[in-house]
């Protein structure tokens, strides 16, 4: 019997503490604000001249007085904003992993080719929930093939690897990149 107890899902549990394990995403979403209100308050990626026109006539709508103040002032309180955004998310409700997802994909459509600078474990999250729910070219691209960030340190998936940076995997996955994780080259 103890021979076939080594089999059982449960029986090898390793000794690391697991208690703070939740499907509560608050705490990474209020980060992920915190990121995106850091990248709008410092110098904000060049935008494409469409974008810019669509910000700028949002603003205008929104608010016309607002469209007259100097865009570092429309920077700074967009910052504002998200870090009042990020303090509700912490002390509000629980948040699921789709709130996560849309959090991530607001921040990696505005930071254009910047860098995400978000920790391994919410990339990872982000790209292993996105994988059963990316449109599906994208699915089909990933599927049957294991999927490795080159510069955080997690993989899933099971097949031939796929490699990539983990922002180049999540803006893919999210359908906001067009380069997909490439084949390892067998060296």
């Amino acid at each position: 019997m103890d021979d076939l107890s080594r089999h059982l899902p449960l029986s090898q549990r390793s000794g690391v503490d697991e208690s703070g394990a939740t499907a509560d995403r608050r705490a990474d979403i209020a980060r992920v604000r915190e990121r995106h209100a850091e990248l709008v308050a410092g110098a904000q990626p060049e935008r494409s001249v469409e974008s810019e026109r669509a910000v700028q006539e949002s603003a205008r709508a929104a608010q016309p007085e607002r469209a007259a103040q100097p865009e570092r002032a429309v920077q700074a309180e967009r910052a504002a904003q998200l870090r009042a955004e990020a303090d509700g998310i912490r002390r509000g409700p629980r948040r699921p992993m789709r709130d996560l997802v849309a959090a991530v994909r607001e921040l990696a459509a505005d930071a254009g080719d910047a860098p995400l600078g978000l920790p391994a474990h919410i990339t990872g999250a982000v790209a292993l929930y996105q994988v059963g729910r990316a449109p599906f070219q994208r699915r089909a691209v990933v599927k049957g093939h294991t999927l490795r960030a080159s510069d955080a340190g997690w993989e899933f998936g099971r097949g031939p690897v796929l490699e990539g940076t983990a922002d180049d995997i999540v803006r893919f996955l999210l359908g906001l990149g067009d380069e997909p994780p490439r084949p390892v080259s067998s060296r």
